[in-house]
């Protein structure tokens, strides 16, 4: 039986930002990246020697300090969906909107704005652009929430971190229950080059949506028949392209 290997070489990236504007008038700024892909082979005849331009993600960003310690952020993201068959449009969706007080020591922030899990795990990255981290790419949690966090360094040097945060649970969309997210994130630097952080979460789900990491993971592993968009196994399954 003639097997054939899922290739996708990415031949082609663009990186684009831009600035405008003085400080007390707020900034503007953009970014967007994508290729060229090529498949080379693939399980599926239909998408063997699939090749386009791919528009992976685009961010439009407006901060502005609207006070002496008060900030606030608007963020808009459009992004494709990477899967060889949609043909939806890049339609626009609000990724941040919060305000944000910032103390001595630490900012408190309300709104549509990042959780803990995600925003350090991914700056020590340096490589979204390339490729998901593991806790987004299994799902471990919503990389966006609404609600309200605190988030600073305990006194002495700086180097133990914090952050807790109350939310919706409901990502970028609205609150459907009347549960609650509660997250948590600890970190400290031991040397210049050695950080350790811990990250924790519960959610107050209705018991027909309660599903632990152990199960996400089952899941994408595809241990209840369901293959795993990048790694599918099966003949007659579609591969998916980069989830970024």
């Amino acid at each position: 039986m003639k097997r054939y290997v899922p290739i996708l070489i990415s031949v082609f990236g663009a990186t684009l930002a831009a600035t405008a504007g003085a400080q007390d008038q707020g900034k503007l700024s953009g970014l967007i990246f994508g290729d060229f892909y090529q498949v080379f082979g693939h399980n599926d005849p239909a998408i063997e020697d699939l090749n386009g331009f791919w528009v992976r993600r685009v961010y439009l960003t407006y901060d502005k300090n609207i006070a002496e310690k008060f900030k606030a952020r608007v963020r808009f993201e459009a992004n494709s969906a990477g899967d060889f068959s949609s043909s939806s449009k890049l339609d626009p969706f609000l990724k941040d909107l919060y305000i944000a007080y910032v103390g001595d020591n630490y900012t408190a922030t309300l709104g549509l704005q990042p959780t803990p899990t995600f925003n350090n795990v991914e700056d020590f990255h340096g490589y979204r652009y390339i490729e998901k981290t593991p806790l987004d790419l299994y799902k471990m949690a919503d990389s966006r929430d609404q609600g309200i966090s605190i988030a600073g360094k305990f006194p002495g040097d700086g180097k133990t971190s914090y952050m807790l945060m109350i939310g919706n649970d409901s990502g970028t969309g609205s609150e459907t229950n009347k549960g609650k997210a509660f997250y948590i994130r600890l970190g400290h630097w031991f040397t210049d080059e050695i950080y350790v952080e811990g990250n924790a979460d519960f959610r107050d789900k209705p018991g027909s949506e309660e599903v632990d990491d152990a199960e996400r993971i089952r899941r994408l592993q595809g241990r209840e028949g369901q293959c795993r968009p990048r790694l599918c196994k099966s003949a007659a399954g579609q591969h998916e392209r980069r989830g970024y």
